[in-house]
């Protein structure tokens, strides 16, 4: 397996050697999608045409649509293995990437990287998780560093440990060999009912 090192991140070249080119990309997505075949997106009952560009025909509808429809992929001209090496680079950097590193790290310009994160970040949000049962953990953290940290005109007086004025209670639950959940909640008092 190669790797190109980018300072501290390593840039996995097998993700390119398993989506050499943008028909790879298309061909993988049209097997994740359309398991038994292409149904059109506007009509599911109606007869389908190849066009053999990568679009389809409906023929009940007499538009033409691609896999990309409905999708985050929809609408945009960047190319997919743009798209795929930025949700890997995302999903699999030790700390938040920033849209610097990531236009960087996938030659766009930060405007384009900021609007992948953005529409990646909210796909992620969006996910349906099913419901913690069976064995459960959780317990809290508080986000927003120390005040010791802080540059001296952004420290807040009267500030230590668990005080609630400079950062944000986060409760985490983990189902045993599962899913995890996260969520922002207003205190973390025994009394206070876990909102989920």
């Amino acid at each position: 397996m190669k790797n190109l090192n980018f300072g501290t991140f390593n840039l996995r070249y097998d993700l390119f050697e398993a989506f050499p080119t943008e028909a790879s990309c298309i061909a993988y997505l049209e097997s994740k999608r359309w398991k038994n075949g292409v149904v059109s997106l506007y009509d599911p009952t109606s007869k389908i045409y190849n066009r053999g560009d990568g679009n389809y025909l409906c023929k009940n509808t007499g538009k033409n649509f691609n896999v990309r429809g409905s999708t985050i992929f929809e609408g945009t001209n960047l190319p997919l293995r743009k798209w795929f090496m930025a949700i890997y680079l995302i999903c699999n950097h030790k700390k938040a990437i920033s849209a610097t590193q990531l236009a960087k790290n996938i030659s766009v310009t930060v405007k384009t990287a900021w609007f992948l994160l953005y529409k990646v970040r909210r796909t992620f949000n969006n996910v349906h998780l099913k419901k913690l049962d069976g064995e459960i953990k959780f317990d809290e953290t508080f986000g927003g560093g120390k005040n010791k940290n802080r540059h001296a005109n952004k420290k807040v007086k009267n500030s230590q440990g668990r005080s609630f004025k400079d950062k944000v209670p986060v409760l985490g639950m983990l189902n045993r060999g599962g899913n995890v959940i996260c969520k922002v909640v207003k205190d973390t008092s025994a009394k206070s009912p876990l909102l989920f």
